[in-house]
């Protein structure tokens, strides 16, 4: 099998989507910075399981 694993490049293109600068902005007016930096760090790490999980199949 050649190219990228499916665990990979599925979670490159859900973090493409979902930690982008203009959508940190925009919940920046929204959220404290503390509840931001623990909305990327939850992304962060739910990113980093669900590639180790699609990746294992």
């Amino acid at each position: 099998m050649k190219g990228v694993p499916v665990g990979t490049a599925l979670v490159a293109f859900m973090s493409i989507a979902s930690v982008s600068l203009p959508e940190m902005m925009m919940l920046r007016k929204v959220f404290s910075l503390k509840l931001l930096m623990i909305f990327i760090a939850y992304l962060l790490v739910a990113f980093i399981v669900t590639g180790y999980l699609l990746n294992m199949l």
